[in-house]
């Protein structure tokens, strides 16, 4: 399948909604952008990088947070 467009990534977003940086850092990313590898649907299936927690199960501040599969939510056309 191909990409369905660039991934847009809100760093502000996610620094809203995330109490402590150590939710994402380092456990699930590496600290520097462009450290923690390729990035692909394979990995975030096996909950890998944002399947850690985009995977429709999680919850943070009481909302489930949207799974991977709303490619939508992140990918720009």
């Amino acid at each position: 399948m191909d990409s369905p467009g660039p991934v847009t990534f809100s760093h502000e977003k996610h620094k809203a909604k995330v109490e402590k940086c150590t939710e994402c850092h380092v456990k699930v990313f590496k600290m520097k952008r462009g450290q923690s590898g390729t990035i692909t649907l394979a990995a975030l299936q096996e909950g890998k990088f944002c399947g850690a927690c985009h995977n429709g199960k999680k919850q943070i501040a009481g909302t489930v947070v949207f799974p991977i599969d709303a490619c939508d939510r992140c990918h720009t056309p």
